[in-house]
This record gives structure tokens, C-alpha cells and sequence, in this order.
């Protein structure tokens, strides 16, 4: 059974990540885990980028950043600004998986940074939240989702969930960060069967793939080569755990609904949402806990 990512907790986290995962019941410490680089010793992931990709995908990459410093670094800034307000949980994720922070930051940036509210985003096929789970690979992950909450739009379970998913997929592809990213993206069974099929045309692995996993790769490497080089700037946002941190507890009346609480707050239903991982603002439940701004606290104020 997969350890629900909840229970997953850094040694040296930031105080205000740590009353974060409190809120959403983690309690167990974990130390972080190194590996080792080519020559035995003891490294962070981030120790021993660059990976070793094929040079048709290298090319690949470093087009993509080009095109990117020339065309679209506004766009991409502000993807990985939106991404910022998680960045402690990111670190803790890196540290306890081993795998870069840039490259951790960079997924939910290329899979839900371009929409306005990051944690809500879902796409049509119904993956959601930052880190764009669908319902079988949450499930898998233990993150719950019910007719109240759905945790994938909880940055403190989604984003630990989803660097220990990708951490799975890498090691199960032979420790290869880019079969890793096409199995996170189009699924490991897609990516098994690609494997073993026939490669008649013998073209290389990226240019077998669907045209979605293909770009989403490509994309998601470009945008941590341009963090870890220094080539890129984004303005970084107040965290999340802080905010939730300063947050007060709300536990739901019988026939209260969101409106009536954002009332008694001075607040608004959008704020809320922010907050919580409320799958229907109109469906809430008695005695659900509901985190919601201090008085005086609203982001629209002042």
C-alpha cells in the first residue's frame, strides 16, 4: 500500500509548512533521502544535474529555451510565480525524494501555472489540482477525494504526492528522467507498451510519443534548465503555509453554507476556495473544517 504522502514530513521544514501539514494531519518525521552521484558519493539530485538525456532531446531543450528568453519569458515568469507560494513545500519534497527543486517546481508550473487559480485548475479529461492528478493515480497516491474535498487541491498533499509519483516513475524507468516524465504524464503502462513495441522507424523515444507527453517534457525541462542556469526571473508570492498558518479554524453549522461563513468573516466565497480543498462550494457538510482569513486579513483590503 502506497504511504499517504500526509505522513511525510522534512526534518528543518519551515515552521509555517510544518502548521500547514498539521492542519491536514501529518505528525510522522522523515529524513531526506540522498543518492549517489556517479562516483559513489552522497549528493542531492540537484548535485548531479545536468541528466543524461539523449542529444536529440538536449536539442530539443535548448530550442525551447531560446524560443522561451526570446518569445515567452513574461509567460513563463509568471507560471513559476504562481508556483512560488509553494516553494517551501517544493523544497521539503525535493529534500525528502532527492529529486531538484527546480525540476519539482517546474511540473505544476508547465500543468496548471497558466490558469488563474492554480490549485482549483482541472483539465478536460478531469485531472486536477497543481500537480494535475487523475482520480486512479490519486487514489493510488491516498489522496482522498469525496463529495466534500478533493486533496488534490491541497498544495501540502498534491505537491509531496506528486514528487514521490515521479520519483516512482524514474526509478521504475531505470532511473531515465525523461521516461519518468512520459510516464507521469501519459501513464507507465502507455510508456511500457512504447517500449516494447517495435520501433520500425527507428526514430529515438521523445519523438515516439504522443504530441501532449512529447511537449510536456520538453517544456517541463526547459523551464528547470532555465531556473538552475539563473536564466530566467519570476517574482515570488507570499507562501501558502503562511497564510494557512495565520488562518482561523471554522467547523460548519448545521445549514450554513460557504456564503453565510465568508459573511460572518468578512471575507468572500473566492478566498475560501483558496484555502480549501472544497470540491462544491455549494456542498459543504455540518461539522466540516473550513479555514478562513482573520478579520481584516481579506487580500483585497488595503
Amino acid at each position: 500500500m502506497k504511504r499517504k504522502p500526509e505522513n511525510l514530513i522534512g526534518v528543518g521544514i519551515a515552521i509555517g509548512v510544518a502548521l500547514s501539514l498539521v492542519y491536514y494531519g501529518m505528525n510522522v518525521a522523515k529524513e531526506h533521502l540522498p543518492i549517489k552521484d556517479g562516483k559513489g558519493v552522497i549528493a542531492n539530485y540537484s548535485d548531479v544535474l545536468p541528466y543524461n538525456l539523449p542529444g536529440s532531446i538536449e536539442k530539443k531543450i535548448n530550442n525551447n529555451v531560446n524560443y522561451i528568453k526570446k518569445y515567452k519569458s513574461y509567460s513563463v515568469s509568471s507560471e513559476l510565480s504562481k508556483v512560488s507560494q509553494f516553494e517551501d513545500i517544493i523544497e521539503y519534497a525535493s529534500q525528502y525524494t532527492g529529486l531538484s527543486k527546480y525540476l519539482l517546481m517546474s511540473i505544476p508550473a508547465v500543468e496548471a501555472g497558466g490558469e488563474i487559480d492554480i490549485l482549483r485548475a482541472e483539465s478536460p479529461k478531469g485531472a486536477v489540482g497543481p500537480a494535475q492528478f487523475m482520480p486512479n493515480t490519486a487514489k493510488e497516491m491516498g489522496i482522498n477525494i469525496d463529495n466534500y474535498e478533493d486533496e488534490r487541491m491541497s498544495p501540502s498533499i498534491a505537491l509531496p504526492a506528486m514528487a514521490e509519483y515521479l520519483e516512482d516513475r524514474i526509478d521504475q524507468f531505470g532511473g531515465n528522467i525523461h521516461f519518468g516524465l512520459a510516464a507521469y504524464n501519459w501513464g507507465p503502462g502507455n510508456v511500457e507498451s512504447l517500449l516494447k513495441s517495435p520501433n520500425k522507424k527507428g526514430k529515438g523515444f521523445i519523438d515516439r510519443l504522443p504530441r501532449e507527453t512529447r511537449d510536456f517534457i520538453i517544456r517541463v525541462l526547459s523551464r528547470e534548465t532555465l531556473m538552475r542556469k539563473n536564466m530566467i526571473t519570476y517574482e515570488k508570492q507570499p507562501l501558502f503555509s503562511v497564510i494557512i498558518a495565520d488562518a482561523e479554524d471554522h467547523i460548519v453549522k448545521k445549514g450554513e453554507t460557504l456564503y453565510d461563513i465568508a459573511g460572518d468573516y468578512d471575507t468572500n466565497l473566492k478566498e475560501i476556495l483558496e484555502l480549501n480543498p472544497i470540491r462544491n462550494p455549494n456542498n459543504v457538510k455540518t461539522g466540516q473544517k473550513i479555514k478562513v482569513k482573520k478579520d481584516g486579513s481579506s487580500s483585497e483590503e488595503g
